[in-house]
């Protein structure tokens, strides 16, 4: 039984997958940058701060996109 307000879960669900594929995509990408971007710096730093920080950014960016749901769905 679908709610008056919303969508249907199957969209729901489907919407979830592709904002999940999308940060995984980035998250390589973003990892590849980083990694070949410090190339002049000690491995151990390098491979840590590759691997470190997109899950940072790709945590903030989907804070801010739960936020933006949660608000869109209260309207």
């Amino acid at each position: 039984m679908q709610k008056e307000k919303g969508s249907s879960p199957k969209r729901t669900l489907g919407q979830t997958l592709a904002v999940g594929l999308v940060f995984a995509v980035a998250g390589v990408v973003m990892f590849m940058l980083i990694f070949s971007a410090l190339n002049q710096v000690d491995q151990a730093t390098r491979l840590f701060t590759a691997f470190c920080t997109p899950p940072v950014v790709i945590g903030i960016f989907a804070g801010l996109y739960a936020l933006y749901m949660r608000n869109k769905s209260e309207n």
